[in-house]
């Protein structure tokens, strides 16, 4: 049975001295370097990170409604 996917989370490399976000894709381990070895600062690029890779890119036009999830019209929603 194939492990659960964690999300994107923070790992520290010592060997580079910084942190680095690091989550599951298509089967595959992505890493994207924040740039610091500061916790604080690290965490909040994180959670821009999670935060730009979650959000719902408006159309110019009428989308399929095969292709709009509910969670997206509730989160639209909730933004109005």
């Amino acid at each position: 049975m194939p492990r659960r996917n964690r999300g994107a989370y923070l790992k520290f490399i010592r060997a580079r001295g910084v942190f680095y976000i690091q989550w599951s894709e298509k089967g595959s381990v992505r890493k994207r370097s924040t740039g610091t070895s500061d916790g604080g600062k690290a965490e909040e690029i994180l959670s821009q990170f999670i935060t730009a890779k979650h959000s719902v890119q408006r159309s110019a036009g009428p989308r399929d409604p095969n292709d709009f999830l509910i969670v997206e019209a509730l989160n639209l929603y909730g933004q109005l």
